[in-house]
């Protein structure tokens, strides 16, 4: 009987020291990062009297674990998302980088000295404030992608952190999957393995959503939850890389690639994951740059629209000092970037802008290839998705048409689509039949990859160097049946005659100059004169016929009349170029091109054989009618919204709509953020009301298993008097 209380109570002391052991460790790491609260549960010997083996395990729900990895990723996703693209929403907002009140000055002050078209100061003023213009532009630009490099760093140290999270996975894998229960020490290191890799997972799960699996041998396969790719089980692992893209190296790629225990690559060939697949902090900074280039590229797409504006509108009158207006603003043209470094200069492409086409750029990349010898067209936006407009190439309403320079070489004409040109250095036959490629002895066809308006914000300059530039004066101006026109005769007949009505004609507009339009530039003089080439043939004389209707002629040096065409009476003299029915075979100009690049209007009573007349605004230097129209830039639509190249906004209302866009996506990510945020807290909670330690739990733990023991070496002591008393007997 003293044998079977001494075996009862040693097992018991024992029981009870295993559980003081459990519950001391618990109190002794409440504080403890990663460590999930153990239990012990004793089994009854069915055998003998007293209990049996005891097994200590961890207290934690796996599902709402698994369900935290989730929630951390999210919301570290929102995190990183907002946290990159509200530094660039404060540039954007602060006022002394304002776009827009960059803006507002400048025309405030072209305002100014149009008032007074002959005063130097007044000019200087409007000089100062359109290199402020330009210089926001490109300080903006500039500290935009300062902000995306400074992204970019922040991706390649997560890569190296996710890449070393993952090893350490795949070692507490191994140790694991080799620690067996048959002993309290191997229990103990198991149980701390467990802790130790549930710890790696957990930060895992903030720079990237993953899912995790338990395969049989006790291992756990981490994969990436939106597209399934492993990372890590006990013998595979994989390493994560980030590179410059091949064609913008303000972008970061991620490429995968799997390892194993040798060391060696299991697989040759590299994963590229799209940045929707990896989540968590990494993916909030890649999805952060892509928003924030796309506000570069709107950026590019006000600047160059406002340069082109300006440019055409001061081409279109006379300076200070008697001269043609040339560009206020320098714009680049752009080189393509190739997928093949080696062709780069041999098969290159250079984008141009179109003069008069600001309003049709768009503000995306472009992707041309000839892959297979068949040329496609790509349009690319913020994420890199990629839409096929081959189909509308040579499609004669979509305004890209295919045609060949004097060399023979390929040109894509983008300027009704886009507002570019591409222009190839080689002939299509030349680019599509490809190149050997001999590191690989196949047919290599070369990607160009254009982005017109990605840096266009800081590549634009200012070109004036002084005041007098501004030309302020139109290159016409009208006058009413004056015997002289420019020294021509205004008529064979009575040249002097009077006008039977009261109208006048006024200059409406002057929009454009150039060999397309009635007015170009003499290359020699460098000043204005009528066009005379045949198809564009300058409009300078309009006269009443017995309908009323406005009869439009071109009269030559000579006095030469040539018949134009006619405005309806219907029209009332209002912009009559505008709604004129043109001669086809004297004026080839296609409807919508702005020919002749000025307007006018006839405004009171007319009669029969009125007559009116334009002239060269020689010597007209304190004339500001230019000047005016350069200032009404201001409040018409001269460029595309940042999502539709069909709607047409003002320049302020363009910054405003970048900016709006921009901000919209910082306040989305914030709420995101904030829901996320409350998400994980309460997931967070139920987790740890099963696996972090209570303290007061423990401690009333602590009384109950001490009093366990010592009611145990009671027994001992029992027994050890009944056996005493035995011997004693004898």
């Amino acid at each position: 009987m003293s044998i079977d209380l001494l075996h009862v109570g040693k097992f018991g002391l024992l029981n009870s020291q295993t559980l003081l052991n459990t519950t001391s460790n618990n109190i002794n790491n409440v504080n403890t990062e990663g460590y999930v609260r153990k239990s012990t549960i004793t089994y009854t010997n069915s055998i003998q009297w007293g209990v049996g083996e005891t097994n200590t395990r961890r207290i934690y729900d796996r599902f709402v674990q698994r369900e935290l990895y989730t929630d951390q990723a999210r919301m570290a996703y929102y995190d990183k998302y907002s946290e990159g693209m509200t530094t660039v929403d404060k540039v954007l907002t602060d006022k002394s980088l304002s776009i827009a009140n960059g803006l507002n000055d400048y025309f405030d002050s072209l305002a100014d000295a149009v008032q007074n078209p002959t005063s130097a100061a007044e000019r200087e003023q409007a000089m100062t404030t359109l290199n402020d213009v330009v210089e926001r532009l490109g300080t903006v630009n500039q500290t935009i992608r300062g902000e995306i490099t400074d992204i970019n760093a922040k991706v390649a140290d997560d890569v190296t952190q996710i890449n070393d999270l993952v090893a350490n996975i795949r070692q507490v894998n191994r140790q694991i999957r080799g620690t067996t229960n048959n002993n309290h020490i191997k229990e103990e290191i198991y149980l701390e393995l467990l802790d130790k890799r549930d710890l790696l997972i957990n930060q895992l799960s903030s720079l990237v959503d993953i899912k995790v699996i338990e395969t049989n041998d006790g291992s756990l396969a981490v994969y990436l939850a939106q597209n399934g790719q492993l990372l890590t089980d006990g013998d595979t692992y994989a390493k994560l890389e980030a590179r410059a893209n091949e064609f913008d190296n303000t972008r970061s790629d991620i490429y995968l690639r799997f390892y194993n225990d040798t060391q060696m690559p299991a697989d040759k060939s590299t994963v590229k994951l799209q940045d929707e697949q990896l989540g968590g902090e990494l993916g909030g900074y890649l999805a952060s740059t892509a928003e924030i280039r796309q506000t570069m590229r709107d950026l590019g797409q006000l600047a160059l629209a406002f340069a082109d504006a300006m440019n055409v509108q001061n081409k279109s009158g006379f300076t200070l000092e008697g001269e043609a207006g040339s560009n206020l603003v320098n714009i680049m043209s752009v080189y393509a970037k190739t997928d093949d470094t080696k062709t780069s200069g041999q098969d290159s492409l250079l984008c141009t802008f179109t003069e008069r086409m600001g309003k049709n750029i768009t503000a995306c990349d472009y992707e041309v290839s000839f892959k297979n010898g068949q040329l496609a067209l790509f349009q690319v936006d913020e994420h890199g998705k990629r839409t096929d407009i081959s189909g509308l190439v040579d499609n004669g309403t979509s305004g890209i048409v295919r045609s060949t320079d004097a060399n023979g070489n390929l040109v894509l004409d983008l300027s009704e689509y886009a507002g570019v040109k591409f222009e190839f250095n080689q002939s299509e036959a030349t680019l599509s039949a490809g190149y050997p490629d001999p590191s690989t002895g196949y047919q290599r066809y070369t990607t160009f990859y254009v982005q017109p308006t990605l840096d266009a914000a800081y590549n634009i300059s200012t070109n004036i160097t002084k005041p007098e530039d501004f030309a302020f004066a139109a290159a016409v101006r009208p006058i009413t049946n004056t015997s002289q026109m420019d020294g021509r005769a205004t008529s064979a007949a009575n040249p002097d005659a009077a006008n039977a009505g009261n109208a006048v004609m006024t200059l409406v507009s002057m929009s454009a100059t150039g060999s397309d339009m009635g007015v170009v530039i003499n290359p020699t003089t460098n000043l204005p004169e009528f066009n005379t080439t045949a198809g564009y043939l300058a409009p300078n004389k309009i006269m009443i016929d017995n309908s009323g209707n406005y009869v439009i002629y071109n009269v030559d040096s000579t006095g030469a009349q040539t018949y134009l065409g006619y405005a309806d009476a219907s029209t009332e003299g209002v912009n009559i170029f505008a709604q004129a029915h043109w001669y086809a075979t004297n004026v080839a100009a296609p409807a919508g091109s702005g020919f002749p690049g000025y307007e006018v209007s006839v405004t009171g009573t007319v009669e029969p054989n009125d007559t009116f007349f334009l002239e060269i605004n020689t010597n007209g230097v304190a004339d500001n009618t230019n000047g005016v129209l350069m200032g009404n830039l201001r409040n018409q639509e001269l460029m595309g919204t940042t999502r539709s190249q069909q709607t047409k906004v003002t320049f302020n209302e363009g910054y405003a709509n970048l900016t709006t866009r921009l901000g919209a996506e910082v306040y989305s990510a914030n709420n995101n953020l904030e829901a996320y945020t409350a998400k994980k807290e309460q997931t967070e909670a139920l987790y740890t009301s099963d696996a972090g330690v209570n303290l007061d739990e423990e401690a009333a733990n602590l009384l109950m298993y001490q009093q366990s023991y010592q009611a145990c070496a009671k027994i001992i002591e029992a027994s050890q008097t009944v056996f005493n008393a035995l011997i004693s007997s004898f």
